[in-house]
């Protein structure tokens, strides 16, 4: 018998009256250790691992904030997280982007041209303090 494959992510939702992060990283445990510190912080949060994903919940929904790794290793859509950002800000002008990658180098050559990704703040995987994330998100989110 046939096995039926379903790339569905299960329906996720966020709750109203909370500022918005939808995160996009194809490391599950940065994800979900992500999730769990907005969580915590006071934000509605929704994870995915893989961009074709993250397009479909950005139409589905408005962020107020988009987590982005920008590196997605095994999309089986060929979208990476820069293409996810590029939408998520011709979807909603007012998304707040922090871009984030364990490359630092790609990290570098953004910033050395900031005109090729609209982002506000950049994070490395390789090292942030929770207290500062958290600030640069409400400070993003109240803008």
């Amino acid at each position: 018998m046939p096995v039926a494959y379903c790339d569905a992510a299960p329906v996720q939702t966020l709750e109203s009256g909370k500022p918005s992060v939808l995160i996009l990283d194809d490391n599950f445990l940065f994800r979900d250790l992500l999730k769990q510190i907005f969580v915590d912080a006071g934000f509605s949060v929704i994870a995915v691992g893989d961009a074709a994903t993250a397009l479909r919940t950005l139409v589905e929904h408005d962020f107020d904030l988009l987590i982005a790794d920008i590196m997605l290793c095994d999309d089986l859509s060929n979208i990476d997280g820069r293409e996810v950002v590029l939408a998520a800000k011709r979807i909603n002008t007012k998304t707040r982007v922090i871009i984030c990658s364990a490359y630092i180098g790609m990290l570098e050559e953004i910033m050395k041209d900031p005109k090729m990704l609209p982002f506000d703040e950049i994070l490395s995987k390789g090292g942030f303090k929770v207290k500062d994330l958290i600030d640069v998100a409400k400070r993003l989110v109240q803008k």
